[in-house]
């Protein structure tokens, strides 16, 4: 996988500011999907692999966007990366309580940006850090030494692991 592969949705309010950061993330070779509103988001089949959302911290009702966001992507794990205007501590507990995997708040730098997108995609998607190694329908992750078989997690033994490693 790579990060052509990756889909990322992209909600700005700002025009310019989201034109600007769906250009960096184009660059950076992800496929951005950047509605008006998460209203107007239509389900094109892709799956998203990110939702980098905006809050200005101002009500809740975003919080439940969210969740009603990640109920229409079904079982697949989202993670969420919320762009912040308010650094309230109230607010970040919010957001994180809401399910944001990590916050940035304004005024940011687009190398900042960039690479905490990068780090939560190591995160949730370990294969992008090039540390699955996968052959048939096994996959095991060198990073943490977990495996699987068809999608479902086996118990490798240390023997395992490192003849696993070797390869």
């Amino acid at each position: 996988m790579c990060s052509s592969d990756l889909v990322l949705l992209l909600q700005e309010p700002d025009v310019t500011r989201r034109r600007m950061m769906k250009f960096n993330l184009e660059l950076e070779g992800f496929q951005v999907v950047a509605p008006d509103s998460l209203r107007d988001l239509r389900e094109d089949g892709n799956p998203i692999d990110l939702a980098i959302l905006y809050w200005d911290g101002a009500g809740r009702a975003p919080l439940a966007e969210w969740s009603s966001l990640r109920v229409r992507h079904g079982n697949r794990y989202m993670p969420i990366l919320v762009i912040a205007e308010a650094d309230r501590e109230e607010d970040r507990v919010a957001a994180y309580d809401a399910g944001a995997d990590d916050i940035l708040v304004k005024p940011f730098s687009v190398p900042e940006f960039l690479a905490r997108i990068r780090a939560i995609l190591r995160r949730t998607s370990p294969e992008l850090g090039g540390r699955v190694i996968r052959v048939g329908g096994l996959s095991m992750d060198v990073g943490s030494g977990k495996g699987t078989r068809d999608g479902v997690e086996v118990r490798l033994s240390q023997t395992e692991f490192q003849i696993g490693r070797a390869h």
